[in-house]
Protein backbone atom coordinates (compact mmCIF):
# COMPACT_ATOMS: atom_id res chain seq x y z
CA UNK A 1 0.00 0.00 0.00
CA UNK A 2 1.53 3.38 -0.99
CA UNK A 3 2.19 5.86 1.78
CA UNK A 4 0.78 9.35 1.60
CA UNK A 5 3.33 12.06 2.50
CA UNK A 6 2.47 14.16 5.55
CA UNK A 7 2.92 17.39 3.55
CA UNK A 8 2.68 18.41 -0.09
CA UNK A 9 6.07 18.70 -1.83
CA UNK A 10 5.45 22.44 -2.23
CA UNK A 11 5.55 22.87 1.57
CA UNK A 12 9.10 21.54 1.75
CA UNK A 13 10.07 23.55 -1.36
CA UNK A 14 8.89 26.80 0.19
CA UNK A 15 10.84 26.00 3.38
CA UNK A 16 14.03 25.41 1.36
CA UNK A 17 13.45 28.63 -0.57
CA UNK A 18 13.09 30.53 2.71
CA UNK A 19 16.35 29.06 4.08
CA UNK A 20 18.20 30.07 0.91
CA UNK A 21 16.66 33.56 0.98
CA UNK A 22 17.84 34.05 4.56
CA UNK A 23 21.28 32.72 3.69
CA UNK A 24 21.59 35.37 0.96
CA UNK A 25 20.52 38.07 3.44
CA UNK A 26 22.86 37.00 6.24
CA UNK A 27 25.89 36.08 4.14
CA UNK A 28 25.91 37.96 0.83
CA UNK A 29 29.15 36.24 -0.16
CA UNK A 30 29.68 32.53 -0.72
CA UNK A 31 27.75 30.42 1.80
CA UNK A 32 26.91 26.77 2.33
CA UNK A 33 24.46 25.09 4.71
CA UNK A 34 24.96 21.40 5.43
CA UNK A 35 22.28 19.32 7.14
CA UNK A 36 23.38 15.76 7.96
CA UNK A 37 20.69 13.19 8.74
CA UNK A 38 21.05 10.87 11.69
CA UNK A 39 22.54 7.40 11.23
CA UNK A 40 20.74 4.21 12.15
CA UNK A 41 21.16 3.48 15.86
CA UNK A 42 22.18 -0.04 16.82
CA UNK A 43 21.25 -1.64 20.12
CA UNK A 44 23.03 -4.68 21.58
CA UNK A 45 25.39 -4.93 18.58
CA UNK A 46 22.82 -6.60 16.33
CA UNK A 47 19.40 -4.92 16.63
CA UNK A 48 18.56 -1.59 15.04
CA UNK A 49 16.26 0.91 16.71
CA UNK A 50 13.34 2.12 14.57
CA UNK A 51 14.69 4.97 12.45
CA UNK A 52 13.55 8.53 13.05
CA UNK A 53 14.59 11.14 10.51
CA UNK A 54 16.55 14.18 11.69
CA UNK A 55 14.10 17.03 12.32
CA UNK A 56 15.96 19.63 10.21
CA UNK A 57 16.38 17.31 7.22
CA UNK A 58 12.75 16.22 7.37
CA UNK A 59 11.49 19.81 7.80
CA UNK A 60 13.43 20.94 4.73
CA UNK A 61 12.89 17.95 2.46
CA UNK A 62 10.41 15.41 3.79
CA UNK A 63 13.21 12.90 3.21
CA UNK A 64 13.54 10.11 5.79
CA UNK A 65 16.61 8.21 4.56
CA UNK A 66 19.32 7.43 7.17
CA UNK A 67 22.74 9.08 6.82
CA UNK A 68 21.74 11.40 3.99
CA UNK A 69 23.31 14.85 3.70
CA UNK A 70 21.42 17.86 2.38
CA UNK A 71 23.57 20.71 1.06
CA UNK A 72 22.09 24.11 0.27
CA UNK A 73 23.94 26.98 -1.34
CA UNK A 74 22.78 30.05 -3.24
CA UNK A 75 24.51 30.45 -6.60
CA UNK A 76 26.79 33.45 -6.60
CA UNK A 77 26.99 33.95 -10.36
CA UNK A 78 23.22 34.27 -10.73
CA UNK A 79 20.08 34.21 -8.67
CA UNK A 80 19.28 30.66 -9.69
CA UNK A 81 19.28 28.50 -6.57
CA UNK A 82 21.31 25.34 -6.74
CA UNK A 83 20.23 22.44 -4.56
CA UNK A 84 21.90 19.07 -4.05
CA UNK A 85 21.16 16.00 -1.95
CA UNK A 86 23.64 13.21 -1.28
CA UNK A 87 22.13 9.82 -0.53
CA UNK A 88 23.76 6.61 0.63
CA UNK A 89 24.29 3.98 -2.11
CA UNK A 90 21.55 1.82 -0.57
CA UNK A 91 18.92 4.41 -1.43
CA UNK A 92 20.03 4.80 -5.05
Amino acid sequence: MPLTPAFEASVHGSRRDEVLRRMREMAPGPAVAIFPATPVATRNSDVEHPYRAHSDVYWLTGFEEPEAVVIKYPSRSSFVLTKASIVSPLAA
